[in-house]
This record gives structure tokens, sequence and C-alpha cells, in this order.
């Protein structure tokens, strides 16, 4: 619940037209969240698809309602389309899976780039790896490094180890040590315990 409140207090600070949006996350906080969906349900048959997104999320999470993907699905789509990138992720995601939808990997790279322009970061690390290990075409390593940087500097703890070994080992680019230790450290403020490891051994061993 705290993630969706989360998202919907980004999306109401886009407009003040946003009453019905207020009242679904007022019904929520009060324990009501059928009243919340009825709400969001309402602002989404009236064309506001931030409605749709959080519907998505409770079907999609289980959240407090009945865990249902296949309507997610459908309202993911709908939100991607107004732009909102939050759903071209959770789309893409579907598309590589293949639970909700049939697996297509080309299509789900199509929706991480669209989020990923949109500044989101879970889609800019998932088409690092699409480069990286040449999922829908010929490998780009460099690219992949990019967007590896992208997606760690947003908080994407994975990327900053991904990026951080490219940079230790030599891959793709010079063997710089300087640049390994700190995005290995910053998966270690990430919490990640490897990037805490591997940021040790290096200042151990000089550097």
């Amino acid at each position: 619940m705290r993630r969706l409140l989360l998202i919907l207090s980004f999306l109401l600070t886009f407009t003040t037209q946003a009453d019905l949006l207020q009242e679904g996350v007022s019904a929520s906080n009060s324990g009501n969240m059928q009243k919340a969906m009825d709400f969001w349900a309402l602002a989404c048959e009236e064309n506001d698809t931030r409605g749709c997104l959080l519907m998505a999320l409770a079907y999609d999470y289980g959240d407090e309602v009945k865990e249902d993907r296949k309507k997610a699905f459908g309202l993911y789509e709908r939100a991607c389309k107004d732009g909102y990138v939050q759903a071209c992720t959770k789309l893409g995601l579907m598309y590589e899976e293949g639970e909700v939808v049939k697996e297509d990997k080309k299509k789900a790279f199509a929706l991480f780039s669209k989020a990923c322009g949109g500044d989101e970061k879970l889609s800019c690390h998932k088409l690092a790896l699409y480069y990286d290990h040449g999922i829908v075409g010929a490998s780009n390593k460099l690219i992949a490094l990019n967007f590896y940087k992208v997606a760690c500097d947003g908080g994407e703890v994975d990327a900053c180890i991904n990026s951080a070994r490219m940079y230790r080992d030599g891959r793709v680019v010079k063997q710089d040590y300087q640049k390994a230790k700190a995005r290995f450290a910053q998966a270690c403020v990430l919490e990640s315990r490897l990037g805490c490891k591997e940021e040790r051994i290096l200042e151990e061993s000089g550097f």
C-alpha cells in the first residue's frame, strides 16, 4: 500500500483537478480499498488514466483487492499509451516474463525504451541488460555500460554492481579501479552487501 500511495502522491502534484484520485486515497487510508477502487475506476472512465494506473497497481500486487494481473495488464496499457511511463515499465516486465501475456522480448524492449526515456530507472537497467547480453539483437556492451550508469545513478543497485564489474575487469572500457570502487560504493550506500564487500576489497588493495 505504501508504494501505491507514494505513486499517487507523485501523480497528484501535476494537477489540482484530482478530486476522484484524492477521494480514492482517503478511502484507502481509512481501510476501504474497494471504495478507493470505485473512485479510481470513475477517474479512469473519465479518461484520467492516473486512475487506471492506480487500479492496475492494486490488481497487480493484490493490494487489499483480489490479485488480477490480466485486468492490471489492460489498465497498464491504457496508462502507458497516455504517457505514464511507470505503466510502460510494468507492461515490459509482463511481456518479458510471459505469464500474463505471450512472451515477447522485442515488445518488452520497446516498452523499456519508452519508459527509460521518461526517466524510469528500472527500465534503463533492463535496457542495459538487453544490450549487454544481446537479448533482442547484437550485443553492444558500450551502450549497456551507459544505461547501467544511468540506472545506477537513479538507485538501481544491480546496475551499480554491473557497471562496477565492467570497470574492474576492463570490459568494454579501459580498466579503472577507481571508477569500479565508486560504483561499488554507490551499491553499498544502496544497502548491497556485495557492493560493500567489493568496495572494501579494492580499498584494501590500495585503490
